[in-house]
């Protein structure tokens, strides 16, 4: 994910630094907010061929919505994240930056 956001270039004084946690810190909320992933299932082998049976795709946000593990309380913080964050200015927002780096 990091060198398909940025590259391969080094980065190395303090202010490239700072760029790079504020582009971390966005492309975060981006990954895990809106962007889905399917999760393995279930993997069979027979003989040489292997079955793969895949969840629906979910993003992480959704996934911890339904986790009976999170409560309700962290269910509803993250609901008000969610309800804040637009797509369109997170990803601007991550260009603007990736310019100034």
């Amino acid at each position: 994910m990091v060198r398909r956001l940025l590259g391969y270039l080094r980065y190395d004084t303090e202010e490239e630094k700072k760029l790079l946690e504020q582009i971390y810190s966005l492309s975060r909320l981006c990954y895990d907010f809106f962007l889905p992933n399917m999760k393995l299932i279930r993997k069979e082998r027979r003989g040489s061929q292997a079955t793969k049976k895949h969840d629906l795709p979910k993003t992480p946000y959704q996934r911890l919505l339904e986790s009976p593990e999170i409560s309700l309380e962290q269910k509803n913080r993250l609901g008000q994240i969610y309800q804040e964050l637009k797509v369109v200015k997170l990803k601007a927002e991550i260009n603007r930056l990736r310019n100034r780096l």
